[in-house]
């Protein structure tokens, strides 16, 4: 299945169970990158530039920049990298939380 055929499908889910956020300014994106050095793949940024993160009955996939509703990219980031016991490798990025602490990454 295609990303955006995925995208499309995330819409027919009603607002009482799904949460998404408007469309990222590209801008936000490369200041994320440039700021961490790291590139979002591809299908990611579709995904941000239709929404800037999701939430679907309780998961997750986190959005780029300061105007989130929730916890953005760059929050996990930082959290997952700078403030706990055992840090994961700077060139692992968590953008969708398990809801027990783990995340997936890329």
């Amino acid at each position: 299945m295609r990303i955006n055929d995925v995208l499309s499908e995330l819409q027919l889910f009603s607002d009482r169970i799904s949460t998404l956020e408007a469309p990222v300014n590209l801008n936000d994106v490369r200041d994320f990158e440039n700021r961490f050095g790291i590139q979002l793949h591809n299908d990611y940024i579709e995904l941000l530039k239709r929404f800037n993160g999701i939430d679907l009955i309780g998961k997750s996939v986190y959005g780029v920049g300061k105007s989130l509703s929730s916890m953005s990219l760059e929050d996990a980031y930082l959290y997952e990298h700078n403030e706990v016991n055992n840090p994961m490798f700077d060139y692992l990025l968590p953008f969708s939380p398990d809801g027990a602490g783990n995340y997936d990454h890329v």
